[in-house]
């Protein structure tokens, strides 16, 4: 009895199994998605990061005086550039074009018809205080806000 016994009941069933499944399968999940928003927000703070230092780059291109004009960032949906004068001009070769990853949209609170923030020779002072937002298209509460005062100074926060 004892030999049936042991042969009757050793191993697993297949609900015991089914079950086991069913937990990884579920604890993947919770971790997969996890995962892609924390990647999310990684891609959020990497392009506000680097808008950070192109402004802070085109500021100190401005007051350095570099090619004797002021230098700005024109923005858009998508992307934004930055140019040398006091107007962007969209046939100049020397602008420099940076995308956004598909995932993020940037918006601005600026009025004018020019989406742009320009930094004058010397002093570095913007022509306008500007509030740039670089968001999640999926979830726009998640966002990063950057801040132009009028003197120039580029601030950046949640």
């Amino acid at each position: 009895m004892s030999i049936r016994y042991r042969l009757y009941f050793s191993g697993f069933s297949i609900v015991e199994i089914l079950v086991v499944v069913a937990i990884v399968v579920t604890l993947a999940g919770i971790a997969l998605l996890g995962l892609a928003h924390m990647r999310d927000r990684l891609s959020l703070d990497d392009a506000a990061g680097a808008m950070v230092f192109h402004l802070e780059e085109s500021k100190a291109r401005a007051v350095a005086g570099h090619g004797g004009v002021s230098h700005g960032i024109r923005f858009a949906d998508d992307s934004y550039s930055q140019f040398a004068g006091s107007a962007y001009d969209e046939n100049d070769d020397s602008n420099v074009l940076h995308e956004l990853d598909p995932r993020l949209r940037l918006t601005t609170d600026i009025l004018g018809d020019e989406p742009a923030v320009v930094f004058s020779r010397i002093t570095g002072a913007a022509d306008e205080s500007v509030t740039l937002t670089i968001g999640l298209r999926r979830d726009p509460d998640t966002r990063r806000v950057i801040v132009i005062g009028p003197g120039g100074d580029i601030s950046y926060g949640e």
